[in-house]
């Protein structure tokens, strides 16, 4: 699909090619795929993709600390429930995303699953054995993907970069030759 692309900055209008969306889609999808792009004229990045980056990027920040103190505090005073809580929190967001995924019609990718079901685990048995210890995993399963948020934040712009394919401007026709001054 051929949509037109005004740019926020220089205001200059750009025309690309949505991949996988038809004419038929509604505004709301054209705008989100829009939503990264980085204007080819002047190079600057959309910047209703950058204030979501921040509105997004605080939400994150409260939610993932908020999670990580409550399944600390938990797994400190319940070791073996709050590991076994642990694992079933870090399980839910990749069980959520497959399904967005398939949904979409994107390829499913299991590996954070498995990871996420490996490490759920892991927390379990070790709180058998150093009960105390496990508030370390728990606090690591939020903190660690909270300092990766950069790289999720990157990733959208690339796949914005990817999805959004720019068309060269079309050559205006040339001008009339004028009269000779006489």
């Amino acid at each position: 699909m051929t949509v037109t692309y005004a740019c926020p900055v220089c205001h200059a209008d750009s025309r690309a090619e949505l991949d996988r969306l038809s004419d038929a889609s509604p505004p709301e999808q054209i705008a989100a795929r829009l939503r990264f792009a980085t204007c080819p004229r002047c190079g600057q990045r959309n910047p209703a993709g950058l204030a979501g980056d921040d509105v997004w990027g605080r939400y994150t920040r409260v939610i993932m600390l908020g999670m990580a103190g409550f399944l600390a505090a938990t797994t400190w005073l319940f070791p073996v429930p709050g590991a076994a809580l642990t694992g079933v929190a870090l399980i839910v967001p990749h069980v959520v995303g497959m399904a967005l995924r398939k949904k979409a019609g994107e390829p499913m990718a299991p590996g954070g699953l498995f990871t996420a079901l490996h490490f759920g685990a892991a927390l379990v048995a070790a709180a058998f054995f150093w009960p105390r210890a496990v508030v370390v995993g728990a606090l690591a399963a939020f903190l660690v993907p909270l300092a990766q948020r950069e790289v999720a934040q990157r990733a959208a712009w690339e796949r914005g970069r990817v999805d959004v394919r720019w068309l060269p401007e079309v050559a205006a026709a040339p001008a009339p030759p004028t009269p000779p001054a006489g």
